[in-house]
């Protein structure tokens, strides 16, 4: 099995809410097409 690296850059001036909907998103895009989340670091 690969396992790949995903890097979210964002724009510096969102709230942190907008922030966690953002990452939230794409998190859930990522698990809805099969992918598995074995770690997440949040910088």
């Amino acid at each position: 099995m690969n396992h790949y690296e995903t890097v979210f850059i964002l724009n510096p001036v969102l709230s942190e809410t907008q922030i966690e909907e953002t990452v939230k998103k794409f998190e859930d895009f990522l698990t809805k097409n099969g992918a598995k989340m074995i770690a997440k670091e949040n910088w």
